[in-house]
């Protein structure tokens, strides 16, 4: 059953998610294929593409869907605001523990929680999903702010 989308703490600091929850939906399709703009960073060190941090307010918030097949994976849920251009992400990274790029995902769906939770967001299409092809050990999640990144949490997969 899936839950209602929350923010208990929308300005709290990034966190990281454990994702051991009987809830997460189960798929037996394959983590779907990196978006083209990503292809060519997967595999590589994420400092490789940005060296420098952005400013952002966001967070990981749950793992949504987990691929049984291949590649297995999981889809998380999270959302991201780029403080400086005052917009939502649009482009997500995925970084495993060595800040190796994992995955990739896009910004775009509604979180219409956080603007009553932020007001001082005013784009409802806040939301992003990412996709990772990783099923264990910590992933974290990076907003793209066109030269830089920003981190925006992490979820511990078991």
């Amino acid at each position: 059953m899936a839950r209602p989308f929350s923010v208990p703490d929308a300005r709290a600091r990034p966190r990281q998610v454990n994702a051991i929850d009987p809830d997460i939906q189960i798929s037996p399709d394959g983590t779907p294929q990196t978006p083209p703009w990503a292809l060519r960073m997967i595999g590589k060190p994420l400092n490789s593409f940005f060296s420098q941090r952005g400013t952002c307010i966001g967070n990981t918030d749950l793992v949504v869907l987990k691929y049984q097949g291949k590649p297995q994976g999981v889809k998380v849920l999270g959302w991201g605001w780029d403080i400086g251009a005052r917009r939502r992400i649009s482009h997500i990274l995925a970084a495993d523990s060595q800040m190796k790029i994992v995955g990739a995902g896009a910004g775009g769906v509604p979180r219409p929680d956080v603007v009553v939770a932020r007001p001082e967001i005013n784009d409802i299409n806040v939301g992003w999903y990412g996709y990772t092809s990783n099923s264990s050990g910590v992933v974290k999640f990076f907003g793209v702010l066109g030269n830089s990144v920003c981190e925006i949490g992490s979820v511990s997969l078991r």
